[in-house]
């Protein structure tokens, strides 16, 4: 019973929100020369109902399948659907979403995505690279970030998992395996009915000590401001950090989770920087992260108005940084912890 009710209430969400997305993140090792690399595969709707056989870019309306990884400033490869190519089937257990020929559901992701060069750069529209991307992925140990505690609002819904993938993908011809436990895994729900002017997302799941040895710990970080009847809302943030067994949130939304009392999100001509610095009863974190340009990529989406026609999002694969957490004795706080954090994976876009 209680699994149908999910399946019902998923597909109400699915069906509801006026775009929704299912992003993935994970490491995965070239099985001929052992090189660890970062990907990402996202599902992506828009208004499916508005197309049918043919995605319709102007309203936005379509169905896209997007695959990436970092290198030389990034590669990532869509494929577009018309609204008939997406469909949400319910099984016993769970619910599987098809796009195309490509699916996902709570526990697998299967695909592939290809586009020559010719129509890369014959087509703007497509927003893609060229190149070839194929995968087949279990999901394992999915843990969620606090689900009460993530950000829903009359205009968006998220729900965020630290994920352990196992399987493989294949990158231009070169296979990679994706291996249990190290996989670094990451993967967020996102169901929407409005653009917005702020957006940034971050998860860290590589720790060290100063003394450079491996602590258990995963970090993630949401902030947006959804713009509704033509007014940006309030930035909304929610912080977990899971350390050695203990959870850490910290909230400007919910009663009891603390407060925000600093946050930039900066670009200049080379790097995008984050920083956050959030208090509540017990505790405060300070969070540093950043990335080079050069190694990072543009993400572009078709805005849900013409006042937001174009959305370009930076993201990064492999961000280094840090965390401060401190613990409160008495009237102050006390350094506890100082983590150094890499391979993280943040997105940010403000207007």
């Amino acid at each position: 019973m209680e699994i149908s009710k999910k399946i019902n209430e998923m597909k109400w969400k699915l069906e509801m929100s006026k775009y929704k997305y299912w992003w993935h993140y994970f490491l995965a090792v070239n099985e001929s020369t052992g090189e660890e690399r970062p990907f990402f595969i996202q599902y992506y709707v828009v208004n499916p109902e508005g197309s049918a056989f043919e995605p319709k870019f102007s309203e936005p309306s379509y169905a896209m399948v997007r695959a990436g990884t970092w290198e030389n400033g990034g590669v990532q490869v869509n494929n577009f659907y018309g609204g008939n190519y997406f469909n949400i089937k319910n099984y016993v257990k769970e619910y599987q979403i098809f796009i195309g020929h490509c699916t996902v559901s709570e526990n697998y992701l299967k695909g592939n995505v290809y586009l020559g060069e010719n129509c890369a750069e014959k087509h703007n529209e497509f927003m893609s690279n060229c190149g070839e991307f194929s995968w087949e992925l279990e999901k394992k140990n999915r843990i969620p970030y606090n689900v009460e505690n993530n950000i829903i609002s009359i205009a968006s819904s998220l729900e965020r998992f630290n994920t352990e993938f196992i399987g493989n993908i294949k990158y231009n011809g070169q296979e990679y395996k994706v291996i249990q436990g190290r996989s670094n895994g990451y993967e967020m729900k996102v169901f929407m009915n409005a653009d917005f002017g702020f957006w940034v997302n971050m998860n860290c799941n590589s720790f060290k000590s100063e003394l450079k040895e491996k602590v258990d710990a995963n970090l993630n970080l949401i902030g947006l401001s959804p713009i509704i009847l033509k007014k940006e809302l309030n930035k909304e943030f929610s912080v977990v950090l899971n350390l050695e067994g203990k959870e850490y949130k910290y909230s400007n939304r919910v009663l009891g989770s603390g407060r925000i009392s600093d946050f930039s999100c900066d670009e200049d001509d080379k790097k995008v920087t984050v920083y956050l610095e959030a208090i509540n009863d017990s505790s405060k974190i300070q969070i540093f992260f950043q990335d080079e340009k050069e190694n990072m990529m543009k993400l572009i989406y078709k805005g849900l108005c013409q006042q937001h026609s174009i959305l370009n999002f930076w993201n990064s694969g492999c961000a280094k940084g840090f965390v401060k957490l401190y613990e409160k004795s008495d009237n102050s706080y006390i350094l506890r912890y100082h983590l150094k954090g890499s391979m993280a994976n943040f997105i940010s876009y403000i207007e």
